[in-house]
């Protein structure tokens, strides 16, 4: 609206006089008794016409809500144009007669004539001279039903407040009666919406064909709500879209679509793909509308409205070619959560207001075609349950008498030599696919191609066995291929061209299938003309297959197709089952050697009976004629190999005997047999050269077979392996086990020597590292402490002394400190030379006398700052002087060590006792030893204890866990196997132990001087 237009309300009523009530009155009583719209509309503009001659415009026009629009009856014009009097027109959005309707109130127009928003209004104002006019609507009980329009020649046309009341009175009778009789007509003349869902759901009930009985309530919901076109559409998930329910009738040939049975995809004809594109409604181009439907809400959409945005509905609307759409979903409850079939849908080329009742009736018909296709589904399921639960008894009792009829076959039989009886399998697919031609077809892996194995075909010539080789790419569609493969006509693939380079999963010519075009010429003149291919091992090259034909070209049903992969499976699992049953003994023995061959090796260290009994092992398993272990020399300038053991079957002597050296320089088998990898053979003993069958004999026949043993792939052989059989040619599944226990053996062997070396460098090194470590400690401290007092005397000679005498004296006093450092230092290097040179990688004992008495002092001084600081209270048991026999400087280290652990473990203010007495262990009873303990109230982790107890075990000293125990890879762990192995060497023990009263015991065992063990007094209180 520009500038120059004024919108205001009337002016408020005023009280009429007598004789324009008297007016009003009869006007109101000739509104009551007149009949007919048309003679309703003359009495209320011949009323406009007599109250407002002034106005020369005076215009009544009544509106449609299905259409919006207005149209007029009558009134008055300047050019007494009665056409356009009676012109209908659309309600646009914006426009101020829309206003009116949608406001329900009356709207003023100050210049109609310049009026933007007043549409065909303006250009007739404008012919007619129109100024100023008032738009009144005619409405009652807030539902529009008309409107009036009063224009003026003159600017600022008013109504006065009588005016204003008579107009009120006038057309809100004249309303109200047009509802009333609306109303009337409507119960009249309309059905109820409960009568046309009545009768939907009668022809949802009914046994007719499904998709019939759809159509049939499409046609009620069409007539009751008469739009311009009703339509249903079904969602289709495997493709994401929505189809019309006409077209997917066509497209499934049925009377149902089969993305509502089933989640398959069906394929598309040619000639369906254009209709398919152009009326499905793809999910991901109206992802709004398919929002909206998930939330079981119906979508609505007028010419003023629409329950999506503006962009989802402008796309939607286009794609329809539609301006006003009602669509309601179809749900499926499903417990809590819910399913969508797809949505019934109204639409109309023009725009429609549409009412709360027809979105309701509408939601009401889709819930219950919704809930007969949820009980349609569930029937249909249920009846394909029976018919696939009844072919698959049968199938599955059929292929079950594949074991049952089939006689066993020879021990070393192949699989082409297995008899099978694929009868009765057969007999129950004739019956439940339907079909009359089977064939069942083998794979020869020999010649590349299949036999036909089994074949029924009541007429027709029979199939050629074997079948012509398949081309590449036909043998990798049926290696790749999930699903059965079909061929619907044979026939026109005869008539047409040939290409070996095809693509499989496409062609673009669907008159012409040249799938398996090998195949084709034979199965034609056998009389099948469709067929169904199916490999039984799905996912896997083919051994067999399962072909099914009929004599006339038919597509193949999508059931049909799902019970011959089913069939294929059960005949599958039945020839797995056969095949696995002929060789379980041999695999159950296999397993037993295996299983007992790795426990033989479990023994640490290995024994010789534990090599005999593998090699006893592989002779039982290979049922050989015997088997014998050659020892490869480890150097080069030794060119002889040594029999280890050699046995034969039946307890028949070997041909050689243990202990036979063989010269390896000219026996040209060995040499080959050693630089090759795995078994080398089977080689006819009567084609060995002469160097070979001079040690070996010439007893035997058959074949040999000859394994180097090496510990790993890349280390040189160190043994070799001779096996002889009786002419039975072992395959791989003898060869496998006897080579997988040979190898371990070698890899026991060299894990048993490489831990027995571990374990002797581990004790060796460890020791070593520790009082190395210690003795740098000691020597560290030494040279700092003679540092500073050589820094002290250097400072005092720099001095000047303040007299001659002093002088002297301080001189005198800074050589003698000189001098003890100079000889502190040279007994440590002394000392430390002696270890450089003696204990370079291994340590050495000395043997000589240690007093104890003077070992305690030296250690109870080094521990006398951890004593004060933690304020111990320190006991010494049975003091006097012993002597003992050891090392001192290692008997100290030692010691000293395990008391101040003990001091740190013990709690502030604690107590410590040492003891010592001697004793005589029961294993020695000739070596006389002094206990040496410790005994604290420290906590300690008893799990180290016990560790440390198991690893003292003599039968566990080269075991592969003890090298691998962390908590004796680290202090104080560590350390404890060290003071074991340096007490063991100086012939003494060490031991560490928590006591009932939860006391901590160490105990270091010294071997005592002899005759200091017999002057020395016992003591008869226990430490």
């Amino acid at each position: 609206m520009n500038d120059e237009s004024i919108v205001s309300p009337l002016p408020s009523a005023l009280a009429a006089n007598n004789d324009l009530t008297l007016d009003l009155g009869r006007v109101l009583q000739r509104l009551r008794v007149t009949d007919g719209t048309e003679m309703l509309v003359k009495v209320v503009i011949d009323f406009l016409r007599d109250q407002f001659a002034r106005c020369p415009l005076i215009w009544l026009g009544l509106y449609d809500r299905r259409t919006h629009k207005v149209t007029g009856k009558g009134g008055v014009l300047p050019s007494d144009n009665r056409r356009a009097l009676r012109h209908s027109f659309g309600l646009m959005a914006g426009d101020t007669l829309e206003q009116v309707v949608v406001q329900q109130r009356p709207i003023y127009i100050a210049n109609l004539q310049r009026e933007k928003n007043a549409g065909d209004w303006s250009r007739a104002a404008r012919q007619a001279g129109i100024q100023s006019a008032f738009v009144l609507p005619v409405a009652s009980r807030k539902k529009c039903l008309g409107l009036v329009v009063l224009g003026s020649e003159q600017m600022g046309f008013e109504l006065d407040i009588l005016e204003t009341t008579q107009l009120s009175i006038v057309l809100g009778e004249f309303a109200n009666i047009l509802a009333l009789r609306e109303l009337e007509e409507l119960r009249i003349q309309a059905q109820h919406p409960h009568t046309v869902l009545l009768t939907a759901m009668q022809h949802l009930q009914r046994s007719d064909p499904f998709g019939r009985c759809i159509e049939r309530v499409l046609e009620e919901v069409h007539q009751f709500i008469r739009p311009t076109q009703t339509q249903l559409y079904w969602i289709d998930r495997d493709r994401q879209c929505f189809v019309r329910h006409e077209l997917a009738i066509t497209l499934e040939g049925r009377d149902f679509p089969s993305w509502i049975d089933t989640d398959r995809a069906v394929p598309l004809p040619l000639d369906l793909v254009a209709d398919f594109e152009s009326s499905g409604l793809l999910i991901s181009a109206f992802a709004g509308f398919h929002d909206h439907l998930l939330k079981n809400q119906p979508v609505a959409i007028g010419e003023s409205y629409s329950s999506l945005s503006s962009a989802d509905t402008g796309k939607l609307m286009f794609h329809l070619k539609a301006r006003s759409l009602l669509a309601a979903p179809l749900w499926h409850h499903q417990g809590d959560r819910g399913e969508l079939l797809g949505f019934l849908a109204v639409t109309a080329h023009l725009a429609r207001m549409w009412t709360k009742d027809e979105q309701q009736f509408l939601h009401g018909v889709s819930r219950s075609i919704a809930l007969a296709t949820s009980a349609h589904r569930a029937t249909r399921s249920y009846q394909q349950l029976q018919r696939n639960h009844t072919a698959t008894l049968a199938l599955a009792e059929a292929s079950h008498h594949l074991q049952e009829r089939t006689s066993p076959p020879p021990t070393h039989a192949t699989a082409l030599e297995t008899p099978i009886n694929f009868e009765a399998i057969a007999t129950q697919l004739c019956t439940h696919l339907a079909v009359q031609q089977v064939a069942i077809l083998q794979r020869d892996p020999t010649q590349d191609t299949f036999i036909v194995a089994f074949q029924r075909s009541p007429a027709g010539s029979s199939l050629p066995s074997p079948l012509p080789t398949l081309s590449l790419i036909d043998y990798q569609l049926l290696e790749r291929s999930t699903q059965a493969i079909a061929l619907e006509d044979i026939g026109l693939s005869l008539g047409g061209t040939f290409n070996a380079a095809y693509p499989a999963p496409s062609r673009h010519n669907h008159d012409i299938d040249v799938r398996f075009s090998a195949w084709q010429p034979h199965f034609a003149a056998a009389g099948w003309t469709a067929i169904a291919l199916c490999n039984v091992h799905r996912g896997k090259p083919p051994e067999f297959l399962i072909v099914v034909g009929s004599p006339q070209p038919s597509p193949w049903p999508a059931s049909t197709l799902r019970l011959l992969e089913w069939a294929g499976q059960q005949i599958a699992t039945q020839i797995d089952r056969i095949q696995v049953d002929h060789s379980n003994h041999e695999l159950q023995t296999a397993l037993t050697t295996i299983v007992q061959g790795m426990s033989d090796l479990q023994q640490h260290p290995l024994a010789d009976t534990t090599e005999r009994a593998i090699l006893k092992r592989v002779c039982h398993w290979l049922e050989a004629d015997f088997v014998a272990l050659l020892q490869l020399p480890k150097a080069a300038d030794r060119p002889m190999a040594r029999v280890v053991y050699a046995t034969g079957s039946h307890d028949r002597p070997p041909p050689i005997a243990p202990g036979l050296t063989i010269p390896l320089e000219n026996d040209r088998l060995i040499q080959d047999s050693i630089s090759s990898q795995g078994f080398l053979g089977p080689l006819a003993v009567a084609e060995l050269s002469e160097a070979t069958r001079s040690w070996l004999g010439t007893s035997l026949v058959g074949h040999i077979y000859l394994l180097a043993l090496r510990p790993d792939p890349d280390s040189p052989a160190s043994g070799l392996f001779i096996a002889a059989d009786r002419g039975q040619r072992w395959d791989d599944r003898r060869l496998s086990p006897a080579r997988l226990l040979l190898e371990a053996l070698a890899q026991a062997e060299r894990s048993d020597q490489i831990l027995n070396l571990l374990h002797t460098k581990r004790h060796t090194l460890e020791p070593l590292n520790w009082y190395k470590h210690r003795q740098l400690e000691s020597l560290y401290w030494t040279l700092g402490t003679a540092g500073r007092q050589i820094e002290r005397l250097v400072n005092q000679l720099e001095v000047n002394p303040g007299g001659e005498t002093s002088r002297t004296i301080e001189v005198e006093r800074e050589q003698l400190y000189g001098q003890q450092t100079l000889r502190v230092l040279g007994e440590n290097l002394e000392s430390l030379k002696t270890r450089l040179q003696q204990e370079q990688w291994q340590l050495s004992f000395a043997s000589e006398p240690v007093s104890l008495v003077s070992l305690l002092k030296r250690v109870l001084e080094r521990c006398d700052p951890i004593l004060k600081k933690r304020q111990l209270w320190l006991q010494v048991h049975r003091e006097g002087n012993t002597i003992v026999q050891g090392d001192r400087q290692k008997l100290e280290l030692i010691f000293y060590e395990l008391l101040t652990w003990a001091c740190q473990r013990s709690a502030i203010g604690g107590r410590l006792d040492i003891w010592y007495r001697p004793i005589t262990l029961e294993a020695h009873p000739n070596t006389p030893l002094l206990e040496l303990a410790i005994t604290d109230s420290g906590v300690i982790d008893t799990h180290l204890i016990e560790i440390f107890h198991r690893s003292l075990n003599p039968q566990q000293t080269y075991n592969l866990a003890s090298l691998t125990t962390p908590e004796l890879d680290r202090p104080p762990g560590i350390y404890l196997t060290v003071y074991h192995r340096i007490m063991t060497a100086m012939g003494g023990y060490f031991n560490l132990d928590a006591i009932d009263d939860g006391r901590v015991v160490t105990r270091l065992l010294i071997p005592l001087i002899e005759d200091e063990s017999r002057t020395l007094l016992l003591s008869n209180d226990p430490p």
